[in-house]
């Protein structure tokens, strides 16, 4: 099964948005920024970890959420820094898990994905 994960990312990212609550302080576009920025390295370790995605495939959408905030302002740098610690965050939480825990998270995260679609 080779999901593509571009689509689903940006309807979880509205959702993100929409959720904020109203009483909130807007975080600045560099905050968004590198909030979506470990949004997109959370999702991508979520995808190697349950797999069904080709290595291929998570590097097109890596570098199509780059260039989109690059398109927003941020730089390179903070780009990767930011979705490597979000991916190491989440690796980190899988890693941690058992074994049953983990494929329940992974059946779930299809689930989503599916629903997004």
């Amino acid at each position: 099964m080779n999901l593509s994960i571009a689509r689903p990312l940006t309807l979880a990212v509205a959702g993100l948005l929409v959720s904020l609550p109203l009483h909130a302080q807007v975080p600045s576009a560099t905050e968004m920024n590198a909030q979506l920025a470990r949004l997109g390295g959370s999702m991508q370790a979520a995808a190697e970890a349950c797999g069904g995605y080709s290595g291929e495939a998570l590097a097109e959408h890596k570098q199509q959420q780059k260039d989109h905030l690059a398109q927003a302002g941020m730089d390179s740098v903070s780009f990767e820094k930011q979705f490597i610690a979000g991916a190491h965050e989440l690796s980190t939480r899988f890693r941690s898990m058992p074994d049953a825990e983990r494929q329940a998270s992974c059946e779930e995260f299809r689930q989503h994905l599916s629903a997004m679609r």
